[in-house]
Order: structure tokens, then C-alpha cells, then sequence
């Protein structure tokens, strides 16, 4: 089996695209779970697991298997980053592909996503001394920024009522009526319509910290989660 670096690297048997997100067949599988890059420690993501660079300590090598691209929300979130890049509330992707798996090799999944992209810190992290200077505190951080976007203080007392205040279509209306981020309110009028398609999965764990020289910026990372009753009805 071939390595991560090969997986970042290969460029033949091109059979298509979804979105901006180009899928390559695989005449053989690639060994990533024994990759001397190592898994992030901290939470496991519930449908991706990230991994540490082989080369960049400031990027990750994101895994995501998956049964269909086309009705995944990771993919769907990954080709919405890619086309909005200037904005910072969606994650910066340095690349991304999407490989079909050989017959033999499909064990529960028929396709699988690498992302090679920007490392992030969860918000829950308590202190950053020494990686970020005029902040010693990222949780604290992270607080007020939400305050800034328009998620009052007791919707942010902790990850699990962030997702549930955000997973309701008119929580999300109002928090984008009254944030004070343009950026951000552009960032949220972009995902709504996916979140017909799939259910809202921006609590805590998916509301991550990018580490600025001018303090952290926060990053809606994986809002989309398993698709909607409602969309499965209509297909």
C-alpha cells in the first residue's frame, strides 16, 4: 500500500468532479492508518479523522470515507470552502480529492475524501500561551467572539446548547439578523440552504479557533451533519 504523501500527490485515472472537488479511481488503496503521520490527538471527529501533516505542522490531512459523495456533507462543506476562501469563517483548503476505492478494497465505504487543509484548535482548549500573543485564554476568546456574532451569553454556556440553539432554522435567522459580522452573516446565508438537505451540526466541537497574530478567529468547521428526513422523502 502507498502512503499519505502519495495520496496528497496522485494525479492519474481522473474520472470526474463533484463540485470543485476532483475524483480519482484507485487501482489499489493507500495505507493512511499506518501512516507515520499519526492521528490529532484530542476529539475524534464522528465522520472524519484528521491526521497530522507529513510535512506542514501548521496543516492537517483530513480522512473522510464515505458510501456516496454526492449526498455527504463533509464533501458538500469542503466545495462551499473552496468557493468562498476570502472569507474566514470557512476553513482554508489547500487541496482535495476524492478517491473511488478498488472493489476488493471498499470495506463499508466505496469512496474516500483527502483533504489537505489549515490545522484548527477547538475552542474548548484553555490556554494558548506562547502560540497565540493577546490572549492567554482561547476559551474566554472564543466567548466574546460568539458574543460578536450575535449569540448572546447563555446560548454559548457550553457546546451542546450552542447545536441545539443553531439547529433551529429561526435561531439561525435571528443570529443573523443581529450579528455585528457582515463576514459572518455572509458565511451563514451561504450554508442555509444545505441545511434542507442535511440536519445543523454546528455545536462546540464544530465551531473551531483559527490562532492569528491578532487574536482567533472562529471557523465553522463540519455544520453539516447525516441527511434530512425531509430531503430522503423527496428523492
Amino acid at each position: 500500500m502507498q502512503t499519505f504523501k502519495q495520496y496528497l500527490t496522485e494525479k492519474s485515472n481522473r474520472i470526474g468532479k463533484i463540485g470543485r472537488i476532483p475524483v480519482i479511481q484507485l487501482d489499489r488503496d493507500f495505507n493512511y492508518e499506518n501512516d507515520s503521520t499519526g492521528k490529532i490527538t484530542g476529539v475524534p471527529g464522528t465522520f472524519a479523522t484528521a491526521f497530522n501533516h507529513p510535512k506542514s505542522g501548521n496543516s492537517v490531512v483530513k480522512v473522510v470515507n464515505m458510501e456516496d459523495p454526492q449526498l455527504d456533507g463533509q464533501v458538500a462543506l469542503i466545495n462551499l470552502a473552496l468557493a468562498n476562501q476570502n472569507n474566514p469563517f470557512f476553513p482554508r483548503i489547500h487541496n482535495a480529492k476524492i478517491y473511488k476505492l478498488p472493489q476488493e478494497d471498499r470495506y463499508g465505504a466505496s469512496y474516500r475524501m483527502i483533504v489537505n487543509m489549515e490545522r484548527l484548535r477547538h475552542m474548548g482548549i484553555a490556554s494558548i500561551a506562547g502560540e497565540n500573543k493577546g490572549t492567554n485564554n482561547l476559551t474566554d476568546a472564543s466567548k466574546h467572539l460568539l458574543q460578536m456574532i450575535g449569540l448572546q451569553s447563555g446560548d454559548i454556556a457550553n457546546k451542546f446548547k450552542i447545536g441545539v440553539f443553531l439547529s433551529n432554522s429561526n435561531n439561525r435567522k435571528y443570529v443573523r439578523e443581529y450579528s455585528k459580522n457582515p463576514q459572518f452573516v455572509e458565511a451563514m446565508n451561504k450554508m442555509e440552504p444545505y441545511f434542507k438537505k442535511f440536519h445543523a451540526d454546528l455545536h462546540g466541537d464544530n465551531i473551531m479557533v483559527r490562532l492569528t497574530g491578532s487574536g482567533p478567529q472562529l471557523v465553522l468547521m463540519d455544520p453539516f451533519g447525516v441527511e434530512t428526513d425531509a430531503y430522503r422523502k423527496d428523492f
